[in-house]
């Protein structure tokens, strides 16, 4: 997983102090302790309920938006650990049809992939014409290749209107979209990508598919 060390982004984020995932442990394990004793106490109650963290799920999404499990994913197209994760996501889709739903949110790192806040926005440009998983898998697929040019051939590639994309590149229409975003994922305690959160279940770093579907599957059971 990349850490969020990495991120230089804008002055009105450098000095900005927001809660982190040790802060969020720290209160949700003690809040986790006094459920379980209260289970020791009496062996009929439910189980302990696992951290949480509130994120909203804005953004590109696919799945019904009232699956019962919603995996939210701050990702960064020029990071190798989210291109590693993307084949376990798409075997997610598959056999959870139906019942994930998952939302893209970006989260650029751009103190070391300095192209990647450029395809965030080429990302969301290509959403204004239906087309954003399209480039997402492009984008992931060609890491090497993420320049204004290269965003460009592969708008083209797609079929898509070039003319169109290249005024909303150009524009810088969605850059503050993508402050949105990277703004959402600090407050979640983002510290690197990727990072999901599985019905707000915290999950960082490049996970085999094991792993999501042990939490999926947990997830459908308390449902």
């Amino acid at each position: 997983m990349v850490r969020r060390a990495s991120l230089r982004i804008a002055p009105r984020l450098a000095g900005r102090r927001s809660r982190t995932f040790a802060h969020r442990f720290l209160l949700c394990a003690l809040a986790a302790a006094l459920t379980a004793g209260v289970a020791l106490a009496d062996h009929d109650t439910a189980p302990a309920e696992p951290l949480r963290v509130a994120v909203e799920p804005t953004g590109p999404s696919v799945g019904p938006a009232d699956a019962p499990v919603t995996i939210v994913e701050f990702s960064d197209f020029q990071c190798p650990f989210c291109a590693a994760l993307q084949p376990a996501l798409d075997r997610v889709k598959t056999e959870y049809a139906g019942r994930v739903r998952l939302v893209f949110r970006h989260f650029p790192l751009t103190g070391i992939h300095p192209d990647a806040w450029r395809a965030a926005e080429a990302a969301a440009c290509a959403d204004e014409q239906g087309r954003f998983w399209d480039l997402h898998a492009l984008l992931f697929s060609e890491q090497a290749a993420l320049s204004a040019g290269d965003l460009r051939q592969k708008a083209a590639r797609l079929g898509m209107d070039t003319a169109a994309f290249g005024a909303c590149l150009d524009d810088r229409r969605y850059h503050d979209a993508v402050h949105a975003d990277v703004d959402a994922g600090i407050e979640a305690g983002v510290e690197g990508t990727p990072t999901l959160f599985i019905n707000g279940r915290p999950v960082a770093g490049a996970v085999p598919f094991r792993e999501l579907a042990a939490l999926i599957d947990d997830e459908l059971r308390r449902r």
